[in-house]
């Protein structure tokens, strides 16, 4: 009888699902991350080699069947676990698929709620610096009114002043012409 061969089945673990002893945790100040590893479990497969048939599966790994321990009972039992492993990725799909659907909504709700906010904020701001721009043009009309009445009455008081002037400098220059005339 040849030699009992060995065949290695490749398991993924996490620490919640593998046990905590076993596992590799990696603890951060923030909290636990888990890290998934490896687990390489020998599995002794009595028989010869000529009754092993071998295909290559999905990673690469050399899976090898044996023609003869296939019975209805563990083909059943190998059906149902690959049917619960299905349900359970596709339910892991719909949870991702919810959580993905419920951080978009909740993305797309605050976009709108701060897009709201920061329109009512402008239009806030704009309102009342129109207001502001109003009120200082309308008191710069004021001013420029006062202003152009100032020059008006400069205007009339240095005509004024000047006529008085003329009339001063001609009494005085009759006075000086009278006292020269005595002189």
């Amino acid at each position: 009888m040849p030699p009992s061969r060995t065949t290695k089945k490749v398991t993924t673990v996490t620490a919640s699902s593998f046990g905590r002893a076993n596992a590799n945790v990696n603890t951060r100040a923030h909290g636990t991350r888990q890290r998934r590893t490896q687990r390489v479990i020998e599995v002794q497969v009595e028989g010869a080699e000529d009754e092993l048939q071998g295909s290559e599966d999905e990673t690469g790994y050399h899976v090898e069947e044996d023609a003869n321990s296939q019975t209805p009972a563990s083909s059943q039992g190998n059906d149902d676990l690959a049917n619960i492993l299905q349900t359970m990725v596709d339910d892991q799909r719909k949870r991702r698929a919810a959580r993905r659907t419920a951080i978009i909504k909740a993305y797309e709700n605050n976009l709108s709620t701060t897009r709201t906010s920061i329109d009512t904020l402008f239009a806030g701001y704009e309102a009342q610096s129109t207001k502001v721009h109003t009120a200082h043009m309308s008191r710069l009309k004021t001013l420029f009114a006062k202003k152009k009445d100032l020059e008006l009455q400069m205007d009339e008081k240095h005509k004024s002043l000047q006529e008085a002037y003329v009339a001063h400098s001609r009494d005085l220059q009759a006075v000086l012409e009278a006292r020269m005339s005595v002189l």
